[in-house]
């Protein structure tokens, strides 16, 4: 019922936000915290049913994002986020390499994501990425997390390949990533100026001075994974 109710999302969406799609995808997650019945998410087939939904169709050829334009892309980058890439880790950590290749493959329909969470937290000062538009750098807490997820799924993937064939590598630098992160943490007087909640919750956090210490919190956590990425 939960995919059915991600399929039909983008129909359901309330002036232009599909609202039920985030929902759908929160209520497969929270099934998916139990091993049970992520083993029987995987056997239906969850990933190649949220694959053919149309909206994971948009999500794949728009510009989605925390900052977007549109109600409708800042909540297909907040189902991705939220959702989908915790889904896919919670997936893995019960099947493992039964399911390795099947989350790869999935991963790797989303070329765009993945160059926008490798890039999501480059510094506005930053030269590295020539032919790229000088920007200020928003940071926000799911972004940071998003990226702490792939590091997480890339880690686990890595290990995963080493141990049976057909595992895509998953096109995402760590290395890119390290640096931009090691850069803010490195300058938490301009991180502070840089973070932008999303949402209530977030604004309430900001507020009483929370935001901050979890954005940190995240990195921390984020360059600890980035590290032995890199180092492995």
């Amino acid at each position: 019922m939960a995919t059915a109710l991600f399929s039909w999302a983008d129909k359901l969406a309330i002036d232009g936000d599909p609202v039920y799609g985030e929902l759908s995808v929160l209520f497969l997650l929270e099934l998916s915290t139990i091993p049970e019945v992520a083993e029987q998410l995987a056997v239906e087939g969850v990933l190649g049913l949220l694959s053919s939904a149309p909206l994971t169709v948009y999500m794949r050829r728009a510009s989605v994002g925390p900052f977007a334009d549109i109600a409708g892309a800042i909540r297909c980058y907040s189902i991705w986020a939220r959702g989908i890439l915790p889904l896919l880790l919670n997936l893995l950590a019960r099947l493992e390499t039964s399911i390795a290749a099947e989350v790869a493959v999935f991963l790797s329909q989303f070329p765009n994501l993945l160059d926008q969470a490798e890039h999501s937290l480059d510094s506005s000062d930053d030269e590295r990425r020539p032919g790229r538009p000088r920007r200020e750098t928003r940071v926000a807490l799911l972004t940071v997390s998003e990226a702490h997820s792939l590091a997480l799924l890339t880690m686990i993937l890595n290990s995963c390949r080493s141990q049976v064939p057909g595992v895509l590598a998953i096109p995402w630098d760590a290395t890119t990533v390290l640096e931009s992160v090691e850069y803010w943490l490195s300058s938490r007087v301009l991180l502070s100026q840089r973070i932008v909640p999303l949402g209530l919750r977030e604004t309430e956090l900001e507020r009483t001075g929370g935001l901050e210490e979890k954005v940190v919190c995240e990195l921390l956590g984020l360059k600890d994974v980035l590290t032995q990425l890199n180092e492995g």
